[in-house]
């Protein structure tokens, strides 16, 4: 532990001792606080910490805006000693609790810079979801997702409102898929998914993007992804090697032979808009199943349970991970045999 954390650390001890002190004399809890704040400014005249310990206190007291005026006067004295990035990142929090939005953000960015940490990041998140400012929360939760690769169901939950907001459809159901993934009974996420289904059809589309030139007439697609909660199938390449029709490879973290491979290169709305001329879709438990039911197009998932399929289509087939190779097969065939009704027919 560093030497300035044993400091504040000594500081809160002691603060807390002078408190129930305060209390045992027969103080009230605000007067017992104000006398142990006293006491610690006459032993540690210097000690900037015992602002810091004594705010906490205001807080869990409820005297926020005396915590926040005290917040400020140390900032304005104190504004880069070493215990500054904690000042600001509490004084942010107990402006943006009030409502004063823009002035939080000030202070959380000013935090930031001053101490990099996941809970700062986060608050400034919320921040700029609260100003409005979706595009730059939308960077900011990818940024955080990929240094430190932790499962946040409320950033989530926002990350996809911040998709929906901004006409991204097809990336809010990314994320409310990843959801539902690890959490089966994520109410919200649920019902957000719900409501995505009417929004995504492509008759209430008006911004479908071109299919890319290396797509040809006909075509099944395939997506597969290795991830916590989805185990990968080990066989695609003997279902792909086994197709008729070119197979258009949408996503995948392996490499398969004989595929029209996109892999990194298209956007969800371009992978929408793809599946949209499928004939079949094949699939481990992954978002493009909701596209499919969308489409109403026949879609065979492979790998672990149903989970937030709320987009279902009669041609819809969800096979355990144990499923063989000649199982597979044998529902490619039963389901590529039906006429599809396409969403581009819907469009004509």
């Amino acid at each position: 532990m560093s030497t300035d954390q044993n400091s504040r650390d000594r500081i809160h001890i002691l603060y807390h001792e002078y408190c129930h002190a305060g209390e045992r004399n027969g103080l009230t809890a605000a007067q017992a606080h104000a006398a142990a704040y006293q006491r610690l400014q006459q032993r540690f005249p210097a000690a900037r910490e015992t602002d810091l310990v004594h705010t906490d206190y205001l807080i869990a007291a409820g005297e926020n805006q005396s915590a926040e005026e005290l917040l400020s006067r140390y900032v304005e004295l104190e504004g880069s000693d070493r215990f500054a990035g904690v000042a600001w990142e509490k004084l942010g929090i107990l402006q943006l609790s009030r409502g004063a939005t823009h002035t939080a953000l000030v202070s959380l960015e000013t935090a930031l810079s001053l101490r990099d940490t996941y809970g700062i990041r986060r608050t400034v998140v919320l921040a700029l979801y609260g100003l409005g400012r979706t595009r730059e929360a939308v960077a900011c939760i990818y940024q955080m997702l990929n240094r430190y690769h932790r499962v946040d169901r409320e950033l989530l939950m926002v990350l996809a409102d911040c998709h929906v907001k901004t006409d991204e459809f097809e990336d809010a159901i990314m994320v409310l898929h990843q959801l539902l993934m690890g959490d089966r009974h994520n109410l919200r996420a649920y019902e957000m998914l719900q409501q995505l289904k009417w929004r995504l059809r492509p008759e209430q589309r008006t911004d479908l993007v071109e299919l890319p030139p290396e797509i040809p007439a006909e075509y099944i697609t395939l997506q597969t992804f290795e991830m916590e909660h989805n185990p990968h199938w080990p066989y695609w390449q003997e279902i792909i090697d086994a197709q008729d029709l070119p197979v258009v490879l949408l996503a995948s973290d392996r490499d398969y032979r004989d595929t029209i491979d996109f892999s990194g290169r298209i956007s969800n709305r371009t992978l929408f808009r793809i599946m949209m001329n499928s004939r079949l879709h094949l699939t481990e438990n992954l978002f493009s199943q909701h596209f499919a039911g969308v489409l109403e197009l026949p879609v065979i998932i492979v790998g672990s349970p149903k989970t937030g399929a709320v987009f279902n289509t009669p041609r819809e087939k969800h096979l355990s991970g144990s499923t063989g190779v000649e199982e597979v097969l044998e529902e490619i065939n039963t389901l590529a045999s039906e006429r599809v009704t396409g969403a581009m027919e819907l469009l004509e």
